[in-house]
């Protein structure tokens, strides 16, 4: 009883799965791309590119070529490294001297 059943070859492997095409950026990642750059005030389109270039970790020539998966780990990045803002208030920030700092 070697010959498998209705006749059917047994495979040697086991066919290899599909490999699933990875997710593009959805809209709201490219938005929150664009406002986190805006904040750290990068204008200079060389200068977006190579910071989300280097955090993609790879080539890119425009947001839109990033994966959801890329997107995402690059929106983490930024964020962990954002530009911490002065704990400082309004009065601390204030230009005039009043009464109390001239004495």
């Amino acid at each position: 009883m070697d010959t498998p059943l209705f006749g059917d070859d047994v495979p040697t492997t086991p066919p290899t799965p599909p490999t699933p095409k990875p997710t593009p950026v959805a809209d709201w990642q490219v938005d929150l791309l664009r406002k986190t750059l805006d904040a750290r005030g990068l204008a200079d389109q060389r200068e977006r590119q190579s910071l989300i270039e280097q955090h993609a970790g790879r080539p890119l020539t425009a947001l839109r070529d990033l994966t959801s998966e890329e997107a995402l780990r690059v929106i983490t990045a930024l964020g962990a490294s954002s530009p911490q803002k002065d704990a400082g208030s309004l009065w601390d920030e204030r230009e005039d001297d009043i009464w109390i700092d001239r004495l």
